[in-house]
């Protein structure tokens, strides 16, 4: 990654440290009183002017942002001179792997979510459509100029949002897990614009969602989020109780990645229900065309 956008990713990692004391974000004086590096020295990582991006510096750095430990890996591979376009192989490309994936998820009888790396969705079965009523008409009923239309953070907060409804009975726990997961991956993206036009969305429209992410940094300085391994159960309103893992998957890395999210349930009845979701409608692969367009566009 071009040493400039390190840069723009420590600055957003920092500003998102809250000063209790002070009452504000963090400083970059903050940041060099909790590594013990030097205030020049910060201020010239966050330009991205050249600096030796050593081990022992990184580590400093990850451990003054509170990160978990699948957070770590996610930064320190930020920190190599390895460009978007060198990470995937030059064989593949982000629609390549997109429609072999399509393809693969039309054979699995569980519930399937494709998700870019700022946790927007671009496609999902009709089985996981069911199950959380994330439909084309109710995310039609979305306008286009919003930019977190087809962001799952924006799904789980937003008191209409039938996603909301299903995990109505643990959505605490929901929210916080969700946004755990959207901070694995926004630290990929944060010199990204687009990260920066959702998350104001998101903080401004949100409380619950601004309290959660605001008090992140502070809630890993004990505790360690080390699996992106996730279990639930919900008593849905239509389909009874369910009980499931949460299996997300990276598909492609690049500038433009895509995840794979699965429900894999863990009981009789859970597996059950899935099946019968499968069966008892048409099953098919829907994918969003706007989203869709974004990626192989991102590839030419």
């Amino acid at each position: 990654m071009q040493k400039e956008n390190f840069g723009i990713i420590c600055a957003s990692l920092r500003n998102d440290i809250l000063n209790m004391a002070a009452g504000r974000n963090w400083s970059q004086q903050d940041l060099a009183d909790a590594t013990d590096l030097p205030l020049k020295v910060i201020g010239q990582i966050e330009r991205g002017e050249k600096v030796n991006l050593h081990s022992e510096l990184l580590i400093c750095l990850a451990d003054a942002f509170n990160l978990t430990t699948t957070e770590r890996k996610r930064f320190f591979s930020l920190a190599s001179d390895i460009t978007n376009e060198e990470v995937a192989r030059d064989d593949q490309s982000i629609s390549t792997v997109f429609d072999a994936t399509v393809q693969e998820a039309q054979q699995i009888r569980q519930p399937v979510l494709l998700h870019d790396g700022i946790y927007r969705i671009i496609g999902l079965n009709t089985a996981y459509m069911q199950t959380y009523g994330l439909t084309s008409d109710y995310l039609g009923s979305i306008p286009e100029s919003d930019p977190t239309k087809y962001h799952f953070v924006r799904h789980i907060h937003d008191e209409e949002s039938p996603v909301r409804h299903v995990y109505k009975s643990q959505i605490e726990k929901v929210e916080m897990n969700n946004a755990v997961y959207w901070r694995f991956l926004s630290i990929a993206h944060r010199h990204d614009p687009l990260f920066n036009e959702i998350q104001d969305k998101l903080l401004s429209q949100y409380p619950r969602f601004a309290y959660l992410w605001n008090s992140l940094s502070h809630r890993f300085e004990s505790v360690d989020a080390s699996s992106l391994l996730r279990n639930f159960y919900c008593n849905h309103p239509n389909l009874g109780l369910l009980r499931y893992l949460i299996v997300s998957t990276q598909l492609y890395s690049g500038e433009r990645e895509l995840f794979m999210t699965q429900l894999s349930p863990t009981d009789h009845q859970t597996f059950s229900m899935f099946n019968k979701l499968i069966e008892d409608k048409k099953f098919e692969f829907v994918c969003f065309d706007p989203m869709v367009s974004q990626l192989e566009e991102a590839c030419v």
